[in-house]
């Protein structure tokens, strides 16, 4: 008779045959340690039926409009270094004719404005036209500046000119860009210096040896702007100011006021001729940045609820709807033409005509919802 504790009655253990699935150096992986519902739910979550879901739910979209355009102005503001980074064109001062013109700074554009160091990142009409650097349609940079640096005031957006060094001493200005440049008469040269009381075959240059020898009378330059006029700078009028000091000479693309016919005869009026905007040079700390992009005509909507349209081009209003319209339309058109090419496309080709997941019933659709 056999023992009660006899090997052969003692069960024979089962033995998985799946091995136990490890980590590094044999300890259990962090799925495995997740609970099986866990693991479950995580893998859930990147289900394209659970995305598609989300996606429909009626909060999705203000919440992704409201993330991309936190995240649009969070990357202007990084990038130009001032609030607001945009700001509304407001008269008319800046175009060429009474036109928009696409690319150039027109009433009712959104200008994006960044902050550069001054003046040593700023390029001038007149260093512009040495070196054939041009934006928006001119020679040089675009300033946005606070008159007398009086952030009270509206802002002035205007285009840097030349730039002035003011010697304290001599109580001059200088002109040194200017040696860059062709001197002599309009026939044939870009600027030319008139001495106090003098004109004709009575001027002077700038000299490449001496660039920083201060200056009497006034800059004559010939030429400029899409309307090629004669801007007389009067340098004994800026040295008069009662804190004359280094900065620089400004001027809307728009000289000669009321279109072809200029003010002042065919001269440009520059900001500083006759305290039209300001009456010193735009000094360093007056500046708030530079004009480095743009967005064409949306600023008109502020001009219009604002009550001041009177100065924006008839072309701006035709052209928003136009965009306004087709940003509509885009989203809702797009993505049935691109399934409408892709049902030809599978004719073509021989092969059964795609389903859209959104027209198939509801008991034919997959559990990613195709």
């Amino acid at each position: 008779m056999e023992g009660a504790g006899s090997v052969d009655d003692e069960p024979t253990p089962v033995v998985s045959e799946e091995p136990h699935r490890t980590h590094r150096r044999g300890r259990p992986s962090k799925e495995e340690l997740l609970p099986r519902r866990g693991r479950r739910n995580r893998r859930s979550l990147a289900h394209p039926g659970r995305i598609r879901d989300l996606v429909g739910r009626p909060w999705f979209e203000p919440v992704v409009t409201v993330v991309a355009i936190v995240a649009l102005l969070g990357g202007l503001y990084a990038y130009a270094g001032n609030w607001p980074p945009l700001v509304v064109v407001e008269s008319s001062s800046m175009q060429h004719g009474d036109h928009d013109v696409l690319g150039l700074v027109n009433t009712g554009d959104l200008v994006l404005v960044k902050k550069l160091n001054v003046p040593s990142q700023v390029t001038t009409y007149v260093q512009g036209l040495a070196s054939g650097y041009m934006t928006y349609g001119e020679y040089g940079d675009v300033l946005l500046y606070f008159p007398n640096g009086n952030t009270a005031y509206t802002p002035v957006i205007h285009r840097a000119i030349i730039w002035l060094n003011w010697n304290a001493t001599a109580q001059e200005f200088s002109a040194p860009s200017l040696s860059a440049l062709q001197c002599g008469p309009s026939s044939y040269g870009n600027y030319e210096i008139v001495p106090p009381g003098g004109g004709g075959s009575n001027y002077g240059c700038v000299s490449s040896s001496d660039p920083n020898a201060p200056l009497s009378g006034s800059i004559d330059l010939f030429n400029v702007g899409w309307q090629s006029v004669l801007v007389s700078i009067d340098l004994s009028g800026l040295a008069r100011q009662a804190t004359p000091h280094s900065g620089f000479i400004t001027e809307g693309d728009d000289n000669c006021l009321g279109g072809s016919v200029c003010t002042y005869g065919g001269q440009g009026v520059y900001d500083q001729r006759g305290c039209a905007i300001v009456c010193a040079t735009v000094a360093t700390s007056w500046v708030e940045g530079v004009a480095r992009g743009m967005i064409p005509w949306f600023g008109a909507i502020k001009l219009w609820l604002s009550g001041n349209p009177q100065y924006v081009p008839p072309e701006t209003w035709d052209y928003l709807a136009a965009t306004i319209l087709a940003i509509l339309v885009l989203p809702t058109v797009v993505p049935k033409l691109i399934h409408h090419l892709r049902e030809r496309r599978a004719i073509q080709r021989g092969k059964p005509k795609p389903v859209n997941p959104e027209d198939a019933p509801a008991g034919e659709r997959d559990e990613d919802g195709n």
